[in-house]
């Protein structure tokens, strides 16, 4: 997939700017194929679960890009063979699991008016939860202001631009949106979990309010023409009540009622609506 090996490498330049160890990375052609070629980390060695434990601090660093990013399998999904240290520095090594997609197949939500991996990635459950549940909330607002600082709407633009992904906006109106909800979350002091912030029309970002403003407005009108609906057809419903009594309860009877022909020629008024 190209687009994945795109995204993997964008991943990678957002990382770069916010000052988080990568490999250098290209998009290359191979026998006909594309690839990502890496550079090579020199004296390079896996960690440990006790290794990470011992650099928490070092690599907390990185949580909110990690769940910026949504880059759940930052550890691996088995060992923590996407992390090599070196001369005592910590490199993400594998960022295929960014954004929309997953670390082989498929592709997950990617949210663009909410960053929900900033609590999930911290649930002891999961494996990135196994060491990032002690991350503390100020411990987030210090690394969401340098984020807000280091990646600014107009930045994101260009970096998206250049890695010549496919429909860059959705990228770009994503990485907005949930700067923006971590910003207000974590630095304007409200303090919300994602539902809670949810809950409310006015804690969506500021550039988001319109779309889901809109989306408000297409179910209200929905509602509206279900009431309409009913109201123009109280009088059926009423009938419908008052003749049931009147149904044959058998299912052998002959004689259809002039009642009961009311009753079926209503209830498929009904379904046909």
């Amino acid at each position: 997939d190209l687009n994945k090996l795109r995204a993997e490498v964008l991943a990678d330049t957002i990382y770069e700017n916010l000052g988080i160890k990568v490999p250098d990375k290209q998009q290359v052609v191979y026998n006909g194929k594309y690839w990502i070629a890496s550079e090579e980390i020199l004296e390079a060695k896996p960690c440990t679960l006790a290794t990470l434990e011992e650099h928490r601090d070092q690599l907390s660093e990185g949580f909110v890009a990690d769940a910026l990013l949504a880059n759940l399998d930052v550890f691996g999904l088995i060992t923590n063979a996407n992390i090599l240290m070196s001369e005592g520095q910590l490199y993400r090594i594998d960022s295929g699991s960014t954004f929309k997609y997953r670390a082989r197949h498929g592709e997950k939500v990617y949210s663009q008016i909410a960053c929900p991996e900033i609590d999930s990635m911290r649930d002891p459950q999961f494996i990135t939860g196994k060491v990032y549940h002690r991350i503390t909330d100020e411990e987030i607002t210090l690394q969401v202001k340098e984020l807000v600082r280091n990646l600014p709407a107009e930045k994101i633009r260009v970096l998206v631009g250049e890695s010549g992904i496919d429909q860059p906006e959705d990228i770009e109106d994503a990485l907005i949106g949930r700067i923006a909800y971590l910003e207000e979350r974590f630095v304007t002091g409200k303090g919300e979990s994602e539902l809670e912030s949810l809950a409310t029309l006015e804690s969506f970002p500021e550039a988001l309010r319109e779309e889901a403003q809109g989306f408000i407005n297409s179910l209200m009108q929905g509602v509206d023409t279900i009431e309409r609906f009913v109201l123009e057809h109280k009088t059926d419903f009423e009938d419908l009540e008052s003749l049931a009594a009147d149904i044959p309860q058998s299912n052998d009877y002959q004689i259809v009622s002039p009642h009961l022909l009311k009753v079926l020629d209503l209830r498929q008024q009904l379904k046909s609506v």
